[in-house]
């Protein structure tokens, strides 16, 4: 790419309006799925934690040394697997359900009172009612396109890992400050939480599997700091699309979305499809956001 710093502000300018555009469609309530009943999307995300993960997930962390060799890596493939596991309870869950068949195992207790809890089923229901049925069909269908998704989303950070040696290499060629450092890839379970719930199950917003971190202590340290973290980006093969999203400089932009936090992100798409994020902080915002 030969394009300036100059150019890729103002093309990220317009890519950032239109994203923000998107948002706040994504974010109207009458906004509904379009994959099987048109049901809405804020019905299809309640309770995802018991409905999507089972309850007690965060027991597969402590239960491995965090100096396992590896840890990362087998806490994810536990995390996917249990997650597998619970859609795959809650699909004969609700076959059972639907045949009448009260041979439940103990987890299949377990999700039958999470189904009732979301409405589903009524609370003094033994089986559906013949209204309620359509009801448990249309939560398989969720459930088969909920694991799909989760297919995808386990592709994508295959992907990430695939792009490890290339995002070291661009965030090493940052020269002016040692401090951009490689962050740790999001934990599954979060990435999850978030690609579903927040995502709508839209890959294309995945953006933060990997990326770096920098911490600067002035507002010229930073500028000076991302201007050559571009000027290196828009110079290798290895990226085809950058986004500017500037929330020090520019902050009313996200007046809307913003928590308030102000940092500045880049969203780089490298040549296999990954989108990574390099953060570069306000070392004073830093330390309140980590205290």
């Amino acid at each position: 790419m030969n394009t300036s710093v100059r150019g890729v502000n103002m093309i990220t300018k317009v890519k950032r309006d239109a994203l923000i555009k998107e948002d706040v469609k994504i974010n109207q309530e009458d906004i509904t799925r379009i994959d099987y009943s048109g049901e809405k999307i804020e019905t299809a995300i309640k309770d995802i934690v018991s409905t999507y993960i089972p309850d007690d997930i965060a027991k597969i962390k402590k239960s491995i040394d965090e100096n396992t060799p590896e840890y990362a890596k087998l806490l994810r493939e536990k995390q996917i697997q249990a997650i597998r596991d619970w859609i795959t309870v809650g699909i004969s869950t609700c076959r059972k359900l639907l045949v009448e068949n009260s041979n439940y195992t103990d987890d299949e207790q377990k999700y039958i009172h999470m189904l009732k809890k979301i409405g589903i089923m009524e609370k003094d229901e033994v089986t559906p009612k013949q209204e309620d049925i359509h009801k448990v069909q249309s939560f398989i269908s969720r459930l088969k396109y909920i694991s799909s998704k989760l297919n995808n989303l386990v592709e994508m950070f295959q992907v990430n890992d695939s792009d490890l040696d290339t995002i070291r290499k661009i965030l090493n060629a940052n020269n002016r400050s040692k401090e951009v450092k490689e962050r740790p890839q999001k934990e599954f379970v979060r990435a999850f939480v978030k690609y579903i719930k927040d995502h709508c199950a839209n890959g294309n917003r995945i953006t933060d599997l990997g990326g770096g971190l920098g911490v600067q202590t002035s507002i010229q340290d930073n500028i000076e700091v991302v201007v050559d973290q571009i000027q290196y980006l828009i110079n290798t093969n290895e990226v085809t699309h950058i986004s500017i999203i500037d929330k020090i400089s520019d902050p009313m932009s996200f007046s809307q979305l913003s928590s308030g936090y102000r940092d500045t992100k880049l969203l780089v798409t490298l040549k296999s499809g990954n989108t990574i994020e390099i953060q570069f902080h306000m070392k004073s915002m830093f330390d309140m956001k980590t205290k």
